[in-house]
Protein backbone atom coordinates (compact mmCIF):
# COMPACT_ATOMS: atom_id res chain seq x y z
CA UNK A 1 0.00 0.00 0.00
CA UNK A 2 1.20 3.35 -0.53
CA UNK A 3 1.95 5.71 2.42
CA UNK A 4 2.27 9.34 1.16
CA UNK A 5 2.60 12.75 2.33
CA UNK A 6 2.39 15.16 -0.08
CA UNK A 7 3.87 18.89 -0.25
CA UNK A 8 3.94 20.84 -3.12
CA UNK A 9 5.79 24.20 -4.18
CA UNK A 10 4.52 26.20 -6.37
CA UNK A 11 6.65 29.12 -7.84
CA UNK A 12 4.36 31.77 -9.72
CA UNK A 13 6.61 34.51 -11.63
CA UNK A 14 10.03 36.04 -11.40
CA UNK A 15 8.27 38.16 -8.07
CA UNK A 16 8.44 35.17 -6.88
CA UNK A 17 4.99 33.90 -5.68
CA UNK A 18 5.28 30.84 -3.46
CA UNK A 19 2.07 27.99 -2.94
CA UNK A 20 3.00 25.67 -0.11
CA UNK A 21 0.82 22.60 0.06
CA UNK A 22 1.05 19.79 2.41
CA UNK A 23 -0.86 16.51 2.36
CA UNK A 24 -1.20 14.21 4.87
CA UNK A 25 -4.03 12.24 4.56
CA UNK A 26 -4.64 9.72 1.48
CA UNK A 27 -7.39 7.76 0.58
CA UNK A 28 -7.10 4.52 -2.07
CA UNK A 29 -9.88 2.93 -3.66
CA UNK A 30 -12.68 2.14 -1.03
CA UNK A 31 -10.22 1.41 1.70
CA UNK A 32 -10.10 3.54 4.42
CA UNK A 33 -7.89 6.68 4.52
CA UNK A 34 -4.32 6.76 6.09
CA UNK A 35 -1.30 9.10 6.27
CA UNK A 36 1.21 8.91 3.83
CA UNK A 37 4.21 10.66 2.62
CA UNK A 38 4.83 12.04 -1.42
CA UNK A 39 6.30 15.33 -2.77
CA UNK A 40 5.23 17.67 -5.48
CA UNK A 41 7.14 20.37 -6.88
CA UNK A 42 5.33 22.94 -9.43
CA UNK A 43 7.23 26.32 -10.99
CA UNK A 44 5.01 28.85 -13.16
CA UNK A 45 7.68 29.95 -15.92
CA UNK A 46 5.85 33.02 -17.92
CA UNK A 47 2.48 30.46 -19.22
CA UNK A 48 4.11 27.47 -18.40
CA UNK A 49 3.33 25.46 -15.64
CA UNK A 50 5.80 22.36 -14.84
CA UNK A 51 5.41 20.15 -12.15
CA UNK A 52 7.71 17.23 -11.07
CA UNK A 53 7.42 14.03 -8.18
CA UNK A 54 10.18 13.11 -6.72
CA UNK A 55 9.70 9.92 -8.63
CA UNK A 56 9.83 11.33 -12.17
CA UNK A 57 8.79 14.76 -13.84
CA UNK A 58 5.37 15.02 -14.63
CA UNK A 59 3.95 16.09 -18.61
CA UNK A 60 1.10 18.78 -17.90
CA UNK A 61 -1.56 18.63 -19.96
CA UNK A 62 -3.48 21.43 -19.04
CA UNK A 63 -4.05 23.73 -16.16
CA UNK A 64 -6.42 27.05 -15.24
CA UNK A 65 -6.71 29.36 -12.58
CA UNK A 66 -10.10 30.99 -11.98
CA UNK A 67 -10.96 33.66 -8.90
CA UNK A 68 -9.60 31.55 -6.06
CA UNK A 69 -9.20 28.02 -8.11
CA UNK A 70 -5.70 26.31 -9.67
CA UNK A 71 -6.52 23.05 -11.31
CA UNK A 72 -3.88 21.26 -13.57
CA UNK A 73 -3.93 17.93 -14.96
CA UNK A 74 -0.82 15.83 -16.01
CA UNK A 75 0.43 12.74 -16.60
CA UNK A 76 3.91 10.28 -16.10
CA UNK A 77 3.68 7.33 -18.37
CA UNK A 78 0.83 5.69 -18.00
CA UNK A 79 -0.48 7.25 -14.64
CA UNK A 80 -2.81 10.89 -14.92
CA UNK A 81 -2.77 13.09 -11.90
CA UNK A 82 -5.33 16.02 -11.07
CA UNK A 83 -4.04 18.62 -8.81
CA UNK A 84 -6.72 21.16 -7.48
CA UNK A 85 -6.36 24.04 -4.80
CA UNK A 86 -9.26 26.46 -3.45
CA UNK A 87 -8.33 28.80 -0.69
CA UNK A 88 -6.35 26.91 1.66
CA UNK A 89 -7.54 23.44 0.68
CA UNK A 90 -5.51 21.31 -1.80
CA UNK A 91 -6.14 17.95 -3.40
CA UNK A 92 -4.17 15.54 -5.59
CA UNK A 93 -5.51 12.47 -7.52
CA UNK A 94 -3.29 9.70 -8.87
CA UNK A 95 -5.42 7.72 -11.56
CA UNK A 96 -3.56 4.92 -11.98
CA UNK A 97 -3.35 2.23 -14.65
CA UNK A 98 -4.36 -1.32 -12.72
CA UNK A 99 -7.87 0.53 -12.56
CA UNK A 100 -7.52 2.40 -9.30
CA UNK A 101 -7.36 5.59 -7.46
CA UNK A 102 -5.45 7.46 -4.58
CA UNK A 103 -6.72 10.92 -3.59
CA UNK A 104 -4.94 13.38 -1.28
CA UNK A 105 -6.34 15.69 1.14
CA UNK A 106 -4.46 18.35 2.18
CA UNK A 107 -3.81 22.62 2.77
CA UNK A 108 -1.79 25.27 1.35
CA UNK A 109 -0.43 28.08 2.57
CA UNK A 110 1.00 31.44 0.40
CA UNK A 111 -0.52 32.96 -2.99
CA UNK A 112 -0.04 32.81 -6.76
Amino acid sequence: MWRIILSCVMLASPAGAELNCTFETECFEAEQCQRGAFTLSAIMDGEELALATEIAPLEVIEFRTTDDILSAFARENITAFLFTRSGPDARLTLHLPEPGTATYLGTCEGEL
